[in-house]
């Protein structure tokens, strides 16, 4: 099995017990921790201003955004088997796809009101 980026190379030509190994792991945390707490504060900043009717979309988009879908993973253990594991490994990405989806066909552009372009 190739591995590949820098957790891989370091395992590979340091081994697994290295400390350049526990280097990267605990880089990868922390980032993984600062990009989760932006998404969860850009979210919420999408969900304030739709609910204020700032961002030309409708206030039921809100029931799509990934910070209210990513819940559902909790359910993910009660589907049968075969569809399960795509679902459940790739929860995050089928959220996102389903959101972008929903913006992309509930948006109205109110910025050319009464003109034409």
């Amino acid at each position: 099995m190739e591995r590949v980026g820098p957790l891989g190379f370091a395992i590979q030509h340091c081994g697994p017990g290295s400390g350049a190994v526990g280097e990267i792991k605990e880089l990868m945390a922390i980032s993984r921790n600062v990009c989760g707490y932006l998404g969860i504060i850009g979210f919420g900043v999408w969900i304030f201003l739709t609910l204020k009717k700032k961002s030309g979309l409708p206030r039921w988009t809100i029931f799509f955004c990934p910070l209210i879908t990513l819940w559902l993973r909790a359910l993910m253990v009660h589907v049968p088997a075969p569809v399960g594991l795509p679902l459940a490994g790739g929860w995050g990405n089928i959220s996102h796809i389903i959101w972008f989806a929903v913006l992309a066909l509930a948006y109205k552009d109110t910025s050319t009101k009464g003109g034409s372009v």
